[in-house]
This record gives C-alpha cells, sequence and structure tokens, in this order.
C-alpha cells in the first residue's frame, strides 16, 4: 500500500522506496528508511501529510507519499 493511503494513526513498515537516488537519500536524511516504523499523524487539505518515526514528525506532500511502500 502507498503511504498516502494509510489510515490516520496506523502503525506500518516502510517496504519500499521508489524513485531516484536524490529522493531515497532526502528521505533517508529525514529516518525515512526501509524497515523503519511510520505512522500518519495528519493529512492536510493542500495535500500535505505529517508523519510520525522515531521520535520525529515530519511534513511531506502526497506526492512523495505515493513513492513510499508500507
Amino acid at each position: 500500500m502507498l503511504l498516502s493511503l494509510a489510515p490516520i494513526g496506523e502503525m506500518n513498515q516502510i517496504k519500499a522506496v521508489w524513485g531516484g537516488e536524490e529522493i531515497r537519500n532526502c528521505l533517508e536524511a529525514a529516518g525515512l528508511t526501509v524497515d523503519s516504523k511510520v505512522c500518519v499523524l495528519l493529512k492536510t487539505y493542500d495535500n500535505a501529510m505529517i508523519v510520525g518515526v522515531e521520535d520525529k514528525r515530519i511534513v511531506i506532500d502526497e506526492e512523495l507519499a505515493r513513492k513510499i511502500i508500507v
């Protein structure tokens, strides 16, 4: 399932990341790596999401969330 479709409040494990090396490096720097646990905390009306990973909260847009497979 795509992270963009994950329900709010449900803990998911990242299985894969689609995209080039630049996208993967950016996500890795933010802590969003394969096998990490991620939870969607909030979906906004301007196509952004707030996700929790480890002890951080990260804002990503829906386009990027569609590249993360959980």
